[in-house]
């Protein structure tokens, strides 16, 4: 299917943007892509969209977020998406949750310290992609140190210990939520690292081949052998409220609180679910060491338990740690060798592997793999 999105949202004529703003015009409108380095594959483009508008005689400032969603079999990733997998990605990757999410009276029920941005109107463009129009949130971009990792644990643990917040997910959220683990292990994790960490071919990369080693191999292995009963213990965790990509990069730091965006996961997910974007995203993608795991993981779950506290909802810590390392385990263990980059220069990539294994080390140690 081709993709039949906008490249830019300025078709939305002047007297819509308005209206949309709640002006009486505008006087000038600038649009500018949104620079972002992850691809995703329900994103067609996000925009700057800026200018001046006349509010009752006044003319003042504006500035928003245009956010082009699109079913994912629109975009150019879809080629390389085994048919077999079709049905299940675009069930899981439905583009529809986010606009409904931002749409919904979410945003009056989340916690104190979590905000998400005000959403100004959803644009459908057809069949299958529309447009949100977001308040531009302005987050602090330095390096999170360790009070900032655990202020946004606590505000995701009060985000899932929320009755009030639970009400929306169960309305609006995504529908794989309790199911979520599950069809991401037998969809990309089993298709793809499954099939390629059996294949003996794979093993015979020359950074592979250098910095794997035989135990590290059989250990993988082991994680894809031990993954069903992973998944299961999962499924017996209790179901709260949660994001569901709760990386650093979709939490906004502000004086006032973390805002959170990029809601397109947000459902009722597995204990502990948005702790695993949270404490192991930034080491994945080479931000951080991977010797800081334990260190991330004492700051970030004492804080995601006192979350959860402040909503009324007391969780063993013995548990809480079971359940992040499970979760933990079955989705940046099996993923650790970084398929996606084994064309790249080995000088670049032999340091990743090597940080990768590291990872690994740390996740499955713990649990006996």
């Amino acid at each position: 299917m081709t993709d039949v999105g906008v490249t830019d949202p300025v078709r939305l004529d002047d007297a819509a943007l308005a209206s949309l703003l709640g002006a009486d015009r505008v006087v000038e409108r600038r649009t500018e892509e949104v620079a972002y380095d992850l691809e995703t594959i329900t994103t067609q483009a996000r925009w700057w969209v800026s200018g001046r508008v006349e509010r009752d005689g006044v003319t003042e400032d504006f500035r928003v977020v245009a956010k082009v969603l699109r079913s994912a079999d629109r975009s150019p990733v879809w080629a390389f998406v085994p048919p077999e997998g079709h049905a299940d990605l675009l069930e899981m990757l439905d583009w529809r949750v986010e606009p409904r999410v931002y749409a919904s009276d979410l945003a009056a029920h989340l916690p104190p310290d979590l905000a998400m941005p005000r959403c100004l109107g959803v644009t459908p463009l057809d069949e299958g992609s529309a447009v949100v129009w977001l308040e531009a949130v302005t987050g602090v971009l330095a390096t999170w140190t360790d009070d900032d990792l655990a202020r946004s644990a606590r505000a995701l643990g009060r985000l899932a210990g929320s009755s009030a917040v639970a009400a929306v997910a169960d309305r609006v959220g995504h529908p794989y939520g309790p199911v979520m683990a599950r069809r991401y292990w037998q969809g990309r994790l089993s298709m793809q690292f499954g099939t390629a960490y059996r294949d003996a071919a794979l093993w015979h990369h020359p950074v592979l081949a250098a910095e794997v080693d035989d135990a590290a191999r059989r250990r993988l292995l082991g994680l894809l052998d031990a993954a069903p009963g992973l998944v299961a213990e999962i499924e017996a965790l209790p179901l709260l409220s949660a994001h569901g990509d709760a990386c650093p990069n979709n939490l906004l730091l502000t004086p006032a609180s973390v805002v959170a965006i990029d809601w397109a996961f947000f459902a009722r997910l597995p204990l502990g679910f948005d702790l695993t974007q949270l404490v192991v995203s930034e080491i994945e993608l080479g931000r951080t060491p991977a010797a800081t795991l334990a260190r991330r993981q004492a700051v970030a779950l004492p804080a995601y338990a006192d979350g959860l506290a402040a909503e009324g909802l007391t969780v063993d810590a013995d548990a809480l740690l079971r359940a992040h390392r499970v979760l933990a385990a079955l989705t940046a263990g099996v993923a650790a060798v970084p398929l996606e980059r084994l064309d790249e220069d080995p000088r670049t990539l032999a340091p990743v592997v090597r940080e990768r294994l590291v990872l690994l080390d740390g996740l499955l140690t713990p649990l006996g793999l």
